[in-house]
């Protein structure tokens, strides 16, 4: 896990903890906390990659097998029965 005291010891001193939570909120407060997660299809997207590198089934079989990733998770975010909370 990355920490904010982690990223701030890569600036050999020149960067503390308050400077990047300054930051940070500054960023925030310019985006009106308008702030959004990844959606699941975009982590699919992007975790999907790391658990193929070691399939040698080929490139139809990983494209194949990442639309029909994709297809479940936009499934279960709008199907009734899969939503567990309003």
């Amino acid at each position: 896990k990355v920490t904010i005291h982690s990223v701030a010891s890569t600036g050999n001193g020149r960067i503390t903890v308050k400077h990047i939570e300054a930051m940070e909120l500054s960023i925030m407060k310019d985006l009106n906390w308008h702030l959004f997660p990844p959606t699941s299809v975009a982590f699919i997207e992007n975790f999907f990659p790391l658990i193929s590198r070691n399939c040698n089934d080929g490139f139809s079989k990983v494209a194949d097998s990442l639309e029909f990733s994709r297809f479940l998770t936009e499934l279960s975010v709008c199907a009734y029965p899969f939503i567990s909370a309003k």
